[in-house]
């Protein structure tokens, strides 16, 4: 037996980024699945989705996946194409053509600044797909065996409820024989005590009538 609670995380790292899935699910009587990833992780949603679907049939299940950049991958550097666009025109015009000393310090500041562009290299679909899929299996793994303990409670707690209540029923088929007419004969007691405080009779007949639909309703046969 399998419980529809559970929890599961899964980590990978490839190229200094990590992935991390976490998959919780409870109770549904059929699989409702919802994915939260960030939007870089977008074309990988299809994948995920077909790995929960391929294990889990059942529950509402949550996945949530985050990255993280550790910021060693390869910089990458490129000319500002439109400030070198800027300086050329800049520098064309008749005032600075002559004396370029001319320029502004403040256009100067601005070149120094932008003329590089800085990037980090992209992170290639192969590493994503790798790491995506590494660490959705774990958290598959994980969760699937946690519910595999819960069900196994589950499972223990149902043999235990079903031993109490044959012991009980055991115990009612071992006394029931008997249990009628004990009774009667305790109603007729009691209704005996009764009659004889009011100091009344009925007859045999109608006594015995009344005992006998009394006892009757505690046959449990």
């Amino acid at each position: 037996m399998k419980s529809m609670t559970g929890f599961g995380s899964g980590t990978a790292t490839k190229d200094g980024i990590t992935c991390t899935v976490e998959i919780k699910s409870v109770n549904a009587r059929f699989l409702d699945l919802f994915i939260r990833c960030p939007k870089q992780m977008n074309p990988f949603e299809s994948i995920i989705r077909g790995m929960v679907q391929d294990r889990i049939n059942r529950g509402k299940v949550e996945v949530s996946v985050s990255i993280q950049d550790a910021g060693e991958r390869p910089k990458t550097f490129t000319i500002n194409s439109v400030l070198r666009k800027q300086i050329q025109e800049l520098l064309v015009q008749e005032e600075f053509y002559d004396d370029p000393k001319k320029v502004p310090l403040q256009a100067v500041n601005s070149i120094s600044n932008d003329w590089i562009q800085q990037q980090d290299t992209p992170i290639a679909e192969e590493v994503l797909s790798d790491i995506v899929k590494e660490s959705t299996s774990s958290a598959l793994d994980a969760l699937i065996a946690m519910r595999a303990v819960e069900g196994e409670h589950i499972q223990q707690d149902l043999v235990s409820r079903i031993a109490t209540l044959e012991n009980i029923i055991s115990h009612i088929d071992t006394n029931k024989s008997g249990a009628v007419e004990a009774y009667r004969e305790h109603i007729r007691s009691k209704i005996q005590e009764y009659l004889l405080s009011l100091e009344a009779s009925i007859s045999e007949e109608r006594f015995l009538q009344e005992i006998a639909i009394l006892a009757d309703k505690t046959d449990i046969t």
